[in-house]
Protein backbone atom coordinates (compact mmCIF):
# COMPACT_ATOMS: atom_id res chain seq x y z
CA UNK A 1 0.00 0.00 0.00
CA UNK A 2 2.86 2.33 0.93
CA UNK A 3 4.54 1.70 -2.42
CA UNK A 4 1.32 2.53 -4.24
CA UNK A 5 1.00 5.81 -2.35
CA UNK A 6 4.64 6.65 -3.13
CA UNK A 7 4.01 6.11 -6.85
CA UNK A 8 0.98 8.40 -6.70
CA UNK A 9 3.00 11.08 -4.92
CA UNK A 10 5.81 10.73 -7.44
CA UNK A 11 3.39 11.08 -10.38
CA UNK A 12 1.87 14.12 -8.71
CA UNK A 13 5.31 15.70 -8.22
CA UNK A 14 6.26 15.03 -11.85
CA UNK A 15 2.99 16.51 -13.02
CA UNK A 16 3.55 19.61 -10.88
CA UNK A 17 7.13 19.90 -12.14
CA UNK A 18 5.98 19.72 -15.78
CA UNK A 19 3.32 22.31 -15.07
CA UNK A 20 5.89 24.57 -13.42
CA UNK A 21 8.28 24.20 -16.36
CA UNK A 22 5.48 24.94 -18.84
CA UNK A 23 4.42 27.98 -16.78
CA UNK A 24 8.01 29.22 -16.62
CA UNK A 25 8.37 28.85 -20.38
CA UNK A 26 5.10 30.70 -20.93
CA UNK A 27 6.12 33.54 -18.61
CA UNK A 28 9.55 33.75 -20.24
CA UNK A 29 8.00 33.86 -23.70
CA UNK A 30 5.47 36.46 -22.55
CA UNK A 31 8.19 38.60 -20.97
CA UNK A 32 10.16 38.36 -24.21
CA UNK A 33 7.11 39.22 -26.31
CA UNK A 34 6.29 42.16 -24.04
CA UNK A 35 9.57 43.76 -25.06
CA UNK A 36 8.13 44.43 -28.50
CA UNK A 37 4.96 46.16 -29.69
CA UNK A 38 1.89 44.08 -30.38
CA UNK A 39 0.75 43.85 -34.00
CA UNK A 40 -2.93 44.77 -34.35
CA UNK A 41 -5.15 44.88 -37.42
CA UNK A 42 -7.69 47.33 -38.87
CA UNK A 43 -9.58 45.31 -41.45
CA UNK A 44 -12.79 47.21 -42.25
CA UNK A 45 -11.65 47.91 -45.83
CA UNK A 46 -9.69 44.71 -46.32
CA UNK A 47 -10.31 41.63 -48.41
CA UNK A 48 -10.96 38.78 -45.95
CA UNK A 49 -8.75 36.25 -47.72
CA UNK A 50 -5.83 38.66 -48.00
CA UNK A 51 -6.29 39.74 -44.38
CA UNK A 52 -6.12 36.11 -43.26
CA UNK A 53 -2.87 35.54 -45.18
CA UNK A 54 -1.22 38.63 -43.71
CA UNK A 55 -2.52 38.02 -40.19
CA UNK A 56 -1.11 34.47 -40.12
CA UNK A 57 2.34 35.70 -41.18
CA UNK A 58 2.39 38.79 -38.94
CA UNK A 59 1.40 36.91 -35.79
CA UNK A 60 4.23 34.42 -36.33
CA UNK A 61 6.98 37.05 -36.65
CA UNK A 62 9.91 36.76 -34.24
CA UNK A 63 11.28 40.23 -33.54
CA UNK A 64 14.52 38.75 -32.19
CA UNK A 65 15.23 37.16 -35.57
CA UNK A 66 17.95 38.88 -37.65
CA UNK A 67 15.52 39.12 -40.58
CA UNK A 68 13.48 41.61 -38.54
CA UNK A 69 16.13 44.26 -38.95
CA UNK A 70 19.42 45.50 -37.47
CA UNK A 71 20.01 46.03 -33.75
CA UNK A 72 19.00 49.70 -33.85
CA UNK A 73 15.58 48.74 -35.21
CA UNK A 74 14.98 46.20 -32.43
CA UNK A 75 15.99 48.82 -29.88
CA UNK A 76 13.55 51.28 -31.46
CA UNK A 77 10.75 48.68 -31.16
CA UNK A 78 11.60 48.07 -27.49
CA UNK A 79 11.70 51.78 -26.67
CA UNK A 80 8.46 52.37 -28.56
CA UNK A 81 6.75 49.63 -26.53
CA UNK A 82 8.17 50.78 -23.18
CA UNK A 83 8.37 54.58 -23.55
CA UNK A 84 6.05 55.57 -26.39
CA UNK A 85 6.55 56.91 -29.90
CA UNK A 86 7.85 60.34 -28.98
CA UNK A 87 10.66 59.02 -26.82
CA UNK A 88 11.55 56.32 -29.34
CA UNK A 89 11.65 58.87 -32.16
CA UNK A 90 13.84 61.19 -30.09
CA UNK A 91 16.30 58.38 -29.38
CA UNK A 92 16.39 57.31 -33.02
CA UNK A 93 16.68 60.91 -34.24
CA UNK A 94 19.81 61.34 -32.11
CA UNK A 95 21.23 58.10 -33.51
CA UNK A 96 20.43 59.22 -37.04
CA UNK A 97 22.16 62.56 -36.52
CA UNK A 98 25.30 60.86 -35.25
CA UNK A 99 25.22 58.55 -38.26
CA UNK A 100 24.82 61.53 -40.59
CA UNK A 101 27.83 63.30 -39.06
CA UNK A 102 29.90 60.13 -39.39
CA UNK A 103 28.99 59.86 -43.07
CA UNK A 104 30.03 63.49 -43.64
CA UNK A 105 33.33 63.11 -41.78
CA UNK A 106 34.34 59.80 -43.33
CA UNK A 107 32.79 60.20 -46.77
CA UNK A 108 31.64 56.58 -46.58
CA UNK A 109 28.12 56.11 -47.92
CA UNK A 110 26.11 53.41 -46.10
CA UNK A 111 25.27 50.37 -48.19
CA UNK A 112 23.11 48.68 -45.57
CA UNK A 113 20.09 49.64 -43.51
CA UNK A 114 22.14 48.63 -40.47
CA UNK A 115 24.39 51.65 -41.04
CA UNK A 116 21.64 54.17 -41.75
CA UNK A 117 19.09 54.38 -38.91
CA UNK A 118 15.92 56.22 -39.90
CA UNK A 119 12.42 56.08 -38.47
CA UNK A 120 10.74 55.91 -41.90
CA UNK A 121 12.59 52.67 -42.58
CA UNK A 122 10.85 50.88 -39.71
CA UNK A 123 7.29 50.45 -41.07
CA UNK A 124 8.58 49.79 -44.59
CA UNK A 125 10.93 47.09 -43.35
CA UNK A 126 8.17 45.43 -41.32
CA UNK A 127 5.90 45.41 -44.39
CA UNK A 128 8.69 43.87 -46.45
CA UNK A 129 9.22 41.16 -43.82
CA UNK A 130 5.54 40.22 -44.00
CA UNK A 131 5.46 40.24 -47.81
CA UNK A 132 8.58 38.06 -47.99
CA UNK A 133 6.77 35.30 -46.08
CA UNK A 134 3.65 35.34 -48.26
CA UNK A 135 4.03 32.84 -51.13
CA UNK A 136 4.67 34.43 -54.52
CA UNK A 137 1.59 32.84 -56.09
CA UNK A 138 -0.56 34.24 -53.29
CA UNK A 139 0.85 37.70 -53.89
CA UNK A 140 0.16 37.37 -57.61
CA UNK A 141 -3.43 36.51 -56.80
CA UNK A 142 -4.13 39.42 -54.45
CA UNK A 143 -1.81 42.24 -55.59
CA UNK A 144 -2.03 45.12 -56.30
CA UNK A 145 -5.78 45.06 -55.65
CA UNK A 146 -4.97 44.77 -51.93
CA UNK A 147 -2.49 46.42 -49.63
CA UNK A 148 -1.79 47.28 -46.01
CA UNK A 149 0.11 50.12 -44.38
CA UNK A 150 2.06 49.93 -41.11
CA UNK A 151 1.28 52.67 -38.59
CA UNK A 152 2.42 53.49 -35.04
CA UNK A 153 -0.67 53.41 -32.85
CA UNK A 154 -0.65 53.69 -29.03
CA UNK A 155 2.36 51.47 -28.45
CA UNK A 156 1.27 48.94 -31.06
CA UNK A 157 2.00 48.37 -34.73
CA UNK A 158 -1.24 48.81 -36.64
CA UNK A 159 -1.67 47.08 -39.99
CA UNK A 160 -4.41 48.99 -41.82
CA UNK A 161 -5.79 47.20 -44.86
CA UNK A 162 -7.10 48.63 -48.11
CA UNK A 163 -8.71 46.82 -51.01
CA UNK A 164 -10.42 47.58 -54.28
CA UNK A 165 -14.06 46.60 -54.55
CA UNK A 166 -14.93 43.67 -56.81
CA UNK A 167 -17.87 42.94 -59.08
CA UNK A 168 -18.19 39.64 -60.99
CA UNK A 169 -19.15 39.95 -64.64
CA UNK A 170 -19.56 38.02 -67.85
CA UNK A 171 -15.99 38.85 -68.86
CA UNK A 172 -14.34 38.37 -65.48
CA UNK A 173 -14.10 40.39 -62.29
CA UNK A 174 -14.22 44.19 -62.35
CA UNK A 175 -12.00 45.94 -59.79
CA UNK A 176 -12.77 49.51 -58.80
CA UNK A 177 -11.95 52.14 -56.21
CA UNK A 178 -14.11 52.64 -53.14
CA UNK A 179 -14.25 56.29 -54.23
CA UNK A 180 -16.11 55.11 -57.35
CA UNK A 181 -14.65 57.64 -59.86
CA UNK A 182 -16.99 58.40 -62.76
CA UNK A 183 -16.71 59.23 -66.46
CA UNK A 184 -19.47 60.27 -68.84
CA UNK A 185 -20.11 58.11 -71.89
CA UNK A 186 -22.97 58.82 -74.29
CA UNK A 187 -24.63 61.07 -71.72
CA UNK A 188 -24.43 58.51 -68.89
CA UNK A 189 -22.13 58.58 -65.89
CA UNK A 190 -20.50 55.23 -65.19
CA UNK A 191 -17.87 54.03 -62.73
CA UNK A 192 -14.33 53.39 -63.94
CA UNK A 193 -13.21 49.80 -63.31
CA UNK A 194 -10.32 47.60 -64.41
CA UNK A 195 -9.91 44.00 -65.46
CA UNK A 196 -7.10 42.02 -63.85
CA UNK A 197 -5.35 42.01 -67.24
CA UNK A 198 -5.48 45.82 -67.50
CA UNK A 199 -4.14 46.18 -63.96
CA UNK A 200 -1.23 43.83 -64.66
CA UNK A 201 -0.37 45.71 -67.86
CA UNK A 202 -0.57 49.08 -66.11
CA UNK A 203 1.70 47.82 -63.33
CA UNK A 204 4.20 46.29 -65.75
CA UNK A 205 4.81 49.81 -67.11
CA UNK A 206 4.30 51.95 -64.01
CA UNK A 207 5.16 49.77 -60.97
CA UNK A 208 6.80 46.60 -62.33
CA UNK A 209 7.98 45.43 -58.89
CA UNK A 210 4.52 45.60 -57.33
CA UNK A 211 4.90 42.12 -55.80
CA UNK A 212 7.18 43.79 -53.25
CA UNK A 213 5.78 45.81 -50.37
CA UNK A 214 6.89 49.34 -51.28
CA UNK A 215 6.05 49.16 -54.99
CA UNK A 216 2.72 47.49 -54.25
CA UNK A 217 1.78 50.41 -52.03
CA UNK A 218 2.45 52.80 -54.89
CA UNK A 219 0.51 50.70 -57.41
CA UNK A 220 -2.45 50.16 -55.08
CA UNK A 221 -2.61 53.81 -54.10
CA UNK A 222 -2.98 54.85 -57.73
CA UNK A 223 -5.83 52.42 -58.34
CA UNK A 224 -7.55 53.23 -55.04
CA UNK A 225 -7.07 57.01 -54.95
CA UNK A 226 -7.20 58.20 -58.58
CA UNK A 227 -10.48 60.09 -59.01
CA UNK A 228 -10.00 61.78 -62.39
CA UNK A 229 -10.08 59.95 -65.71
CA UNK A 230 -11.17 61.23 -69.07
CA UNK A 231 -12.73 59.63 -72.11
CA UNK A 232 -11.28 60.65 -75.47
CA UNK A 233 -12.24 59.65 -79.01
CA UNK A 234 -9.53 58.33 -81.34
CA UNK A 235 -9.28 59.04 -85.06
CA UNK A 236 -11.00 55.75 -85.86
CA UNK A 237 -14.02 56.76 -83.76
CA UNK A 238 -13.37 54.38 -80.85
CA UNK A 239 -13.20 55.68 -77.31
CA UNK A 240 -10.55 55.06 -74.66
CA UNK A 241 -10.00 56.20 -71.08
CA UNK A 242 -6.94 58.38 -70.69
CA UNK A 243 -5.13 58.04 -67.37
CA UNK A 244 -3.13 60.84 -65.75
CA UNK A 245 -0.66 60.70 -62.87
CA UNK A 246 1.02 63.40 -60.79
CA UNK A 247 4.74 64.01 -61.35
CA UNK A 248 5.14 67.24 -59.37
CA UNK A 249 6.96 66.06 -56.22
CA UNK A 250 10.48 67.44 -56.07
CA UNK A 251 13.17 64.96 -55.16
CA UNK A 252 11.44 62.03 -56.87
CA UNK A 253 12.78 60.54 -60.09
CA UNK A 254 9.44 61.11 -61.81
CA UNK A 255 9.90 64.87 -61.22
CA UNK A 256 13.35 64.82 -62.78
CA UNK A 257 12.07 62.91 -65.79
CA UNK A 258 8.82 64.64 -66.56
CA UNK A 259 8.83 68.11 -64.98
CA UNK A 260 12.49 68.91 -65.66
CA UNK A 261 13.16 66.58 -68.60
CA UNK A 262 9.92 66.89 -70.59
CA UNK A 263 7.88 69.89 -69.45
CA UNK A 264 10.63 72.29 -68.42
CA UNK A 265 10.36 74.04 -65.07
CA UNK A 266 10.76 77.38 -66.89
CA UNK A 267 7.47 76.76 -68.71
CA UNK A 268 5.42 76.52 -65.53
CA UNK A 269 2.53 79.00 -65.35
CA UNK A 270 1.68 80.50 -61.95
CA UNK A 271 -1.63 79.32 -60.47
CA UNK A 272 -2.07 76.74 -63.26
CA UNK A 273 -1.75 73.80 -60.90
CA UNK A 274 0.53 70.82 -60.43
CA UNK A 275 2.19 68.99 -63.31
CA UNK A 276 0.66 65.69 -64.41
CA UNK A 277 1.78 63.34 -67.16
CA UNK A 278 -0.11 61.01 -69.48
CA UNK A 279 0.17 57.57 -67.92
CA UNK A 280 -1.58 55.75 -70.75
CA UNK A 281 -4.85 54.68 -72.35
CA UNK A 282 -7.39 51.97 -71.60
CA UNK A 283 -9.73 50.51 -74.21
CA UNK A 284 -12.90 49.61 -72.33
CA UNK A 285 -16.28 47.90 -72.43
CA UNK A 286 -19.53 48.99 -70.81
CA UNK A 287 -20.61 46.33 -68.34
CA UNK A 288 -22.98 46.42 -65.36
CA UNK A 289 -22.69 50.18 -64.93
CA UNK A 290 -18.92 50.20 -65.33
CA UNK A 291 -16.56 51.48 -67.97
CA UNK A 292 -14.27 48.49 -67.54
CA UNK A 293 -10.71 48.80 -68.84
CA UNK A 294 -9.80 45.73 -70.87
CA UNK A 295 -6.11 46.56 -71.34
CA UNK A 296 -3.59 49.35 -70.90
CA UNK A 297 -1.59 51.06 -73.66
CA UNK A 298 1.57 53.08 -73.05
CA UNK A 299 1.63 56.45 -74.91
CA UNK A 300 2.97 55.77 -78.40
CA UNK A 301 1.92 52.13 -78.50
CA UNK A 302 -0.27 51.03 -81.39
CA UNK A 303 -3.80 52.33 -80.94
CA UNK A 304 -2.81 55.50 -79.05
CA UNK A 305 -3.05 59.10 -80.34
CA UNK A 306 0.73 59.47 -80.09
CA UNK A 307 1.31 56.58 -82.47
CA UNK A 308 -0.33 58.38 -85.40
CA UNK A 309 1.90 61.41 -84.75
CA UNK A 310 5.05 59.28 -84.59
CA UNK A 311 4.22 57.66 -87.92
CA UNK A 312 3.52 60.97 -89.64
CA UNK A 313 6.67 62.92 -88.75
CA UNK A 314 9.61 61.43 -90.60
CA UNK A 315 12.57 59.34 -89.62
CA UNK A 316 12.78 60.45 -86.00
CA UNK A 317 9.16 59.53 -85.33
CA UNK A 318 9.66 56.21 -87.10
CA UNK A 319 12.68 55.42 -84.94
CA UNK A 320 10.71 56.18 -81.78
CA UNK A 321 7.87 53.98 -83.04
CA UNK A 322 10.39 51.15 -83.43
CA UNK A 323 11.59 51.66 -79.86
CA UNK A 324 8.02 51.39 -78.63
CA UNK A 325 7.35 48.27 -80.69
CA UNK A 326 10.33 46.64 -79.02
CA UNK A 327 9.00 47.75 -75.62
CA UNK A 328 5.67 46.01 -76.25
CA UNK A 329 7.44 42.68 -75.75
CA UNK A 330 6.42 41.57 -72.25
CA UNK A 331 9.95 40.30 -71.60
CA UNK A 332 11.61 43.62 -72.35
CA UNK A 333 12.75 46.10 -69.71
CA UNK A 334 9.85 48.38 -68.66
CA UNK A 335 10.12 51.24 -71.17
CA UNK A 336 8.83 53.69 -68.58
CA UNK A 337 12.05 53.25 -66.57
CA UNK A 338 14.45 53.98 -69.43
CA UNK A 339 15.90 57.30 -70.52
CA UNK A 340 14.43 56.56 -73.96
CA UNK A 341 11.00 57.13 -72.43
CA UNK A 342 11.98 60.69 -71.49
CA UNK A 343 13.38 61.35 -74.96
CA UNK A 344 10.21 60.14 -76.69
CA UNK A 345 7.93 62.03 -74.29
CA UNK A 346 9.87 65.27 -74.82
CA UNK A 347 9.69 64.86 -78.60
CA UNK A 348 5.94 64.29 -78.40
CA UNK A 349 5.58 67.29 -76.07
CA UNK A 350 7.31 69.50 -78.62
CA UNK A 351 5.45 68.11 -81.63
CA UNK A 352 1.80 68.55 -80.77
CA UNK A 353 1.04 65.73 -78.32
CA UNK A 354 1.50 67.15 -74.79
CA UNK A 355 2.63 64.52 -72.32
CA UNK A 356 2.86 66.82 -69.30
CA UNK A 357 0.33 69.52 -68.41
CA UNK A 358 -0.52 71.58 -65.37
CA UNK A 359 -3.88 70.84 -63.73
CA UNK A 360 -5.75 72.57 -60.94
CA UNK A 361 -8.19 69.65 -60.60
CA UNK A 362 -7.68 66.83 -58.12
CA UNK A 363 -6.40 63.73 -59.88
CA UNK A 364 -5.20 61.73 -56.88
CA UNK A 365 -6.68 62.11 -53.41
CA UNK A 366 -4.57 61.79 -50.29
Amino acid sequence: MAKKDDRKKQKKRLKEQKKAVAQAKYLAAKAKADQYPEIVFETSEGNGYFVAEVRAVAQALNFDSPEMGPDWMREFYRRYRAEGLRAARFWLGDLEERSRKRIISTGVIPTSIADYPHVDAVPTHLGECVFAKIPLETRRRFLPMNDFSVLFEQGSLLLRFSSLLEEPGEWGTSYYSRLMPKVEIDGKRVTVAFSKHAIEQLCSRRSPRYLNYGANGDAHTYLAKCVYHEVITLNNGSQVIRLWDCCDIEGYDIYRRYVLGVFGEENREPYAGACHYVLGYCPFVLENGFAKAKSFLYPGFRGTPERALLQSLGEQGAEYATWLEEAEDEHSQPFFETERAVEVAKWLQNNGAPQVVQMTRTVLTH
